[in-house]
């Protein structure tokens, strides 16, 4: 007998035992006819019966899938379909097989039989294949094969339960999620989000110098031709990415990612300061570069340096916003940095995270977008007071936007007296309206006043040394000195303030306490006066 002649017996031998081992099984199969669609049968198991609590127009659609028969002597282990078939097998969102049965030469007997399910790595394979032949130019499916053997797929026990078992366990209980899971597969399988998209661009002519600032974002790149690619399965395809064609007059902007971190720093022995940024240090993503061509950006959240290796330039480019909220330690690290550059002798370093020396110069000579400004003294002074006074009350972390720091300048400055000048300052003194009996002397006293940034409040108390004497039938409290307590941040409210005061109160063994006006900023507050 001729092979293909053995090919169609035992062919119609594995189709025949299918059909009798699918009807004892009680499994619905069908065939179509004419076999063009690569599904030999069409198998649904029966419907569920009847549940009293699942509706007919709930319950689930009953399980189902297509089946391509295939019938291979003993003595192999492989099967192959054409491309064609496989592409619409893969395409099917319903559960989709190939039933290899493997007969006994002479005998007519079936073996053994798998189920090739074409889900996971199987369908994987189909759609790679599909892929690669698109690629190679290929014009029609019918004639390229896949195969598949034995060990792709899964042993099944020659008996009806065997087949009924493997099929519900390999499709499920669920059809629509099934389809949805196939479906997901068909979309996904073999990206990879990092490396999905790619273009090739071909600038137009410019210098190595022009090249490397638009590498780094600095300037615009003009384009003269582009063409997108969409990466799967490793396999490049024109497309994927929605460039206009015959556009013209296009520029790229390129942005940069970091290729390490390190350390800015600027020391200026006339200030008598170091100041350190954490920076990123982006490099142009180009294959080779010259030495001398080659500039580095050390940016940082606030500031970027543009570092020139050929002639030591260094550019510096603030790029914060003063509505942006930053803690007040970066606030004054920026501004301190600014300051420092305006100095004769200072030294610009750039280090590498792990601690390599990169390059240092002086900033003497930096390209500036304008001269020392007028207000570099004012806010370097005010971020300096506040971030001393934040630190003490251990709120670093707090972010404030540089706008609210300085529209609260005179708060923090005489809070920052208080707290930190309180031996310098002069005694002062208040009348008081008091209806009980009081007796003149020496009180313990307590001064709680209030600290706004922004949205935050922060409390402040000072121990005072009191007299109370009588002037003129008026009873008046006077200072004899002031000691600093604490400083904290409270929640945005009177009553937080009125707790604090008490607490504080408590643990000075105060017995006076001058509280403010809690809606009105403490600097034109009016204070209000308790005897405990």
């Amino acid at each position: 007998m001729s092979e293909s002649s053995i090919s169609d017996h035992i062919g119609r031998i594995g189709e025949s035992w299918f059909d009798l081992l699918a009807n004892k099984a009680k499994l619905l199969a069908g065939r179509i006819e004419p076999d063009r669609l690569g599904r030999d049968r069409i198998v649904e198991f029966p419907s569920s019966e009847r549940v009293e609590t699942e509706p007919f127009d709930m319950r689930r659609a009953p399980l189902g899938c297509s089946i391509q028969i295939k019938s291979i002597l003993a003595t192999n282990d492989r099967v192959a379909l054409t491309l064609s078939v496989a592409e619409r097998l893969a395409g099917d969102n319903r559960p989709t097989f190939i039933c290899i049965l493997r007969v006994e030469e002479g005998s007519d007997e079936v073996l053994d039989m798998h189920l090739v399910h074409l889900l996971d790595g199987n369908l994987s394979r189909i759609l790679k294949r599909l892929r690669q032949e698109f690629a190679e130019g290929t014009k029609a499916l019918n004639k390229p094969e896949i195969s598949f053997g034995i060990a792709a797929g899964r042993k099944v026990e020659l008996t009806p339960d065997g087949l009924k078992t493997a099929l519900r366990e390999l499709i499920g209980k669920d059809m629509n999620a099934y389809g949805a899971e196939k479906l997901r597969q068909r979309e996904t399988a073999g990206f990879k989000d990092s490396e999905r998209y790619s273009m090739s661009v071909t600038f137009e002519e410019m210098t190595t110098s022009h090249l490397i600032d638009g590498m780094l974002g600095l300037k615009q790149l003009g384009v003269k031709d582009l063409q997108g690619f969409e990466e799967r399965f490793k396999i490049k395809l024109p497309g994927g990415l929605p460039f206009p064609k015959g556009a013209e007059n296009v520029v790229m902007q390129i942005c940069p990612t970091p290729v390490d971190a390190g350390i800015i720093s600027i020391s200026s022995p006339t200030r008598n300061r170091t100041v350190e940024l954490n920076c990123d240090l982006i490099t142009p993503a180009l294959p080779t570069i010259p030495v001398e061509s080659m500039k580095v950006i050390a940016r940082t959240k606030l500031l970027d340096a543009v570092v020139s290796v050929e002639d030591g330039a260094i550019k510096l480019t603030n790029t914060f916003d003063e509505l942006s909220a930053h803690d007040v330690d970066e606030w004054w690290k920026l501004f301190s940095f600014w300051d420092a550059v305006f100095t004769h002798d200072a030294k610009l370093s750039l280090l590498s995270n792990a601690g390599h020396h990169l390059f240092s110069g002086s900033p003497g000579s930096a390209e500036m977008m304008e001269e020392r400004p007028a207000y570099l003294d004012q806010v370097v002074a005010v971020l300096g007071m506040a971030r001393q006074l934040l630190d003490e009350s251990r709120s670093l972390n707090r972010l404030v936007s540089l706008r609210d720091v300085m529209l609260s300048a005179k708060s923090i400055q005489q809070t920052h007296s208080f707290f930190f000048n309180a031996g310098e300052l002069g005694a002062f003194s208040f009348p008081i309206e008091i209806t009980d009996q009081v007796e003149e002397g020496e009180y313990a006293g307590l001064y709680v006043s209030v600290l706004r940034l922004g949205d935050d409040v922060y409390a402040y108390a000072l121990k005072l040394a009191l007299v109370l004497d009588e002037v003129s039938g008026e009873f008046v409290f006077r200072s004899t000195s002031m000691t600093p307590l604490d400083i904290s941040w409270i929640e945005n409210d009177e009553a937080a303030l009125q707790t604090y005061a008490k607490r504080i109160a408590k643990l000075s063994g105060s017995q006076i306490t001058i509280l403010p006006v809690f809606s009105v900023p403490d600097e034109a507050s009016v204070p209000s006066v308790d005897q405990e």
